[in-house]
């Protein structure tokens, strides 16, 4: 996750430390230790706790009774409600035609 070089000025790199914690996650079937996630993201153990911290606190990750922390309830409504992007728009149009077509 952590990346070498010059930093792009426009970016943000918590935010990008933060979603690469959810990512971690995510390739992990959901749900993984702080000790995992340090492995997978080359950050420092207390950033990672910090980061763990503020997203439990804001219900984007949980930690389950035996301590692994997995993807939280409010990452759902992201998803979900996400803005339809033109070629999603395209392509559900296209598909409503060729499914009315075809019952013609």
């Amino acid at each position: 996750m952590r990346t070498r070089g010059v930093r792009d000025p426009q970016r943000v790199q918590v935010i990008e430390r933060a979603f690469g914690l959810l990512e971690a996650l995510r390739q992990r079937q959901g749900a993984a230790t702080a000790r995992e996630l340090k492995e997978a993201s080359g950050l420092a153990g207390p950033t990672v706790h910090r980061l763990l911290h503020t997203l439990v606190g804001l219900g984007m990750v949980h930690q389950l009774p035996d301590r692994r922390y997995a993807l939280g309830a409010n990452l759902v409504p992201l998803g979900r409600e996400r803005p339809v992007s033109w070629a999603d728009w395209q392509c559900h149009r296209c598909s409503r035609w060729w499914a009315s077509s075809a019952r013609a």
